[in-house]
């Protein structure tokens, strides 16, 4: 997956870090996900899940290491391990 600096106007769903400090929300028809610092109240990085893809919903697994991000385009999901800071 490639990092990329756009996010349009179409956030579909968000789901929260296990400590609170950022959210992820899904760009459905940008195909990515922006992260958003909390306490900061800014966008601080986007995920670029692909053009094809449209993802939707966003889930946190329960140890917080793992988002899994439905896409309808893909017809499943992709287990994401997000290393950002």
């Amino acid at each position: 997956m490639a990092r990329w600096a756009y996010c349009d106007k179409t956030i579909n769903h968000a789901d929260f870090s296990i400590d609170g400090k950022y959210a992820l929300f899904t760009c459905e028809f940008a195909g990515g996900i922006a992260k958003i610092d909390l306490l900061n109240r800014k966008v601080v990085d986007y995920l670029h899940l692909g053009w094809e893809s449209m993802p939707q919903d966003i889930r946190v697994a329960s140890d917080g290491k793992i988002f899994y991000v439905a896409d309808m385009m893909a017809g499943g999901v992709h287990p994401c391990r997000l290393e950002w800071n």
